[in-house]
């Protein structure tokens, strides 16, 4: 796994974005595809209702949210940093947020800008912007390539009459279930992202797929 990087340091700065607009950072473009753990920030005045998203730049100053996150709790003016649970970038994608109550430092000059919209827009669904030339955001995300903090992907258990989630370590060799099957269905799983067979089963045991 490598590190991966999305917007511009959290440092103070002379000027700052007001409560209650959502601004992305168009700097510092993410470097790699996985999740996002740490949140920096550095706010002007205490900061409450902050919200923190990676936005998908869809041209024309047209944005979406990949993945957001609810940040409780108040932040008072200085240098923070915040924990955020796997947050899901990819590259090319942008970092943002909106908070309800203070500010948040940005600079003004020398920057590829801040795109901003009056109101929570976060998620944002294919929403119009305004750009901020050369403003930059005190915000920035870290993060891992690949899966992040996750070290196991949902599938089925053994052993069970009726079918639960489980959990399988990573790292071993690709595995699916064989034995007598009274019927097998394919059907996208109540949890998780992969398709997994489904139905009634009499008995299985592990063999490699």
């Amino acid at each position: 796994m490598a590190v991966i990087t999305v917007g511009s340091d959290a440092v103070n700065e002379i000027t700052t974005l007001s409560a209650t607009r959502t601004g992305i950072n168009y700097n510092g473009a993410a470097d790699g595809t996985g999740t996002l753990q740490e949140a920096q920030i550095h706010v002007s005045s205490e900061v409450s209702g902050l919200e923190i998203a990676t936005f998908i730049d869809e041209g024309s100053a047209i944005f979406s949210t990949r993945d957001n996150e609810t940040i409780a709790g108040a932040y008072a003016a200085g240098y923070h940093e915040i924990a955020l649970d796997d947050m899901a970038v990819e590259s090319g994608d942008f970092i943002g947020s909106y908070h309800g109550g203070g500010t948040v430092d940005k600079d003004y000059t020398g920057h590829a800008g801040i795109y901003v919209l009056s109101g929570d827009y976060i998620p944002a669904d294919s929403d119009t912007f305004t750009l901020w030339g050369e403003d930059s955001l005190s915000l920035k995300g870290i993060g891992v390539t690949g899966n992040g903090g996750e070290t196991a992907y949902d599938t089925m258990a053994s052993g069970k009459s009726s079918w639960n989630w489980d959990k399988c370590d990573y790292g071993q060799e690709g595995t699916c279930p064989v034995g007598s099957k009274s019927a097998w269905v394919w059907e996208a799983p109540s949890a998780g992202v992969n398709q997994t067979r489904q139905g009634a089963k009499s008995s299985w045991a592990w063999d490699t797929a």
